[in-house]
């Protein structure tokens, strides 16, 4: 086993969008049980994962310019940590999002028949992209700020 720190692995992203996914699906089909139905999904929500996704590859993008040697500018130590954090959060935040819209989109699958249902599942699919997007940003800009072990053996 390696003492190295991974950061947010894919095997975690996984097992929170497939909790996700569980606890959705379980409060919608709750929910349709009593009679509802899943309410429409809103075009902020899918704008903010968007906006977030580009902030986060905004916030990491000077630690990859220090990093690559293209940058004139020291780099605080601080800011990177920072930069780090925003992005696990970020790829982890985006995987709960795509659990809960995909949760939503299985508990819709038994009503398709319904007009209603039928046109939600647009802005669903629109979330689950945006979702997916903010996941791989932030799992992109992790993977900018990964710093590579000098050349010698020594710690």
């Amino acid at each position: 086993m390696s003492d190295e720190p991974r950061g947010v692995t894919a095997r975690q992203v996984t097992l929170v969008g497939l909790a996700l996914t569980a606890g959705s699906l379980f409060i919608w089909l709750l929910n349709r049980r009593s009679g509802g139905i899943v309410p429409p999904t809103s075009w902020l929500a899918i704008a903010l994962l968007v906006l977030i996704a580009g902030l986060v590859v905004s916030a990491t993008w000077p630690v990859r310019n220090y990093l690559r040697g293209n940058s004139s500018r020291p780099l605080d130590p601080l800011r990177a940590a920072r930069a780090l954090t925003i992005a696990q959060s970020a790829s982890l935040a985006g995987s709960g999002a795509f659990g809960w819209y995909f949760g939503q989109v299985l508990a819709s699958l038994a009503d398709l028949n319904l007009t209603v249902v039928r046109g939600r599942m647009l802005g669903l699919g629109v979330a689950l992209l945006a979702s997916a997007l903010l996941t791989g940003c932030g799992l992109w800009a992790q993977a900018m700020c990964r710093v590579d072990p000098p050349d010698d053996d020594r710690r």
